[in-house]
């Protein structure tokens, strides 16, 4: 999930807020190959403005900030990780393969509201067709998130 106000790319030189996503628009879409396509939105759910939500507020050195919430996976050199495992100093992996270093990450209660969208219907741990560019920075959509999320809950107990 992604606050409001998240820009997505929507094409190589275009975004738009994420709550102004809906079904049936199309997203910049890729795997860990960063081959870009347009890909259409399957999913598309959030809450609206002055909706409370904990966030993790992430700042890179050149200035940009991505809030999301706590299990958002964001891909690093380190790999896709929830941003909550991400530390200052880690770097962000951006859409056209260049990185961007972590400055400062806060926990923070945001009144904005926040915001999903997906590529398909079912929960997935494939990254081909499930990662986006929000903010400039490759993360994954709502249903690898939540496939990774859910394979990790399913993993065996040592």
């Amino acid at each position: 999930m992604l606050m409001n106000g998240t820009r997505i790319a929507i094409s190589a030189t275009e975004t738009k807020a994420i709550e102004d996503l809906q079904v049936g628009d199309m997203v910049w879409a890729a795997g860990l190959s960063r081959d870009w396509k347009a890909a259409p939105i399957q999913f598309s759910s959030g809450t609206g403005p002055g909706a409370v939500s904990r966030a993790i507020l992430c700042k890179v050195e050149d200035g940009r900030e991505l809030a999301c919430a706590m299990n958002q996976r964001v891909l690093t050199t380190r790999g896709l990780l929830a941003i909550d495992r991400i530390t200052p100093g880690d770097k962000l992996v951006q859409a056209d393969g260049q990185t961007a270093q972590v400055v400062a990450l806060t926990s923070q209660k945001l009144k904005q509201g926040e915001h999903a969208i997906a590529t398909s219907f079912r929960p997935t741990t494939d990254p081909e067709g499930h990662l986006i560019v929000a903010q400039g920075f490759i993360i994954a959509d709502y249903t690898l998130n939540l496939g990774l999320s859910s394979a990790h809950l399913e993993a065996p107990l040592v």
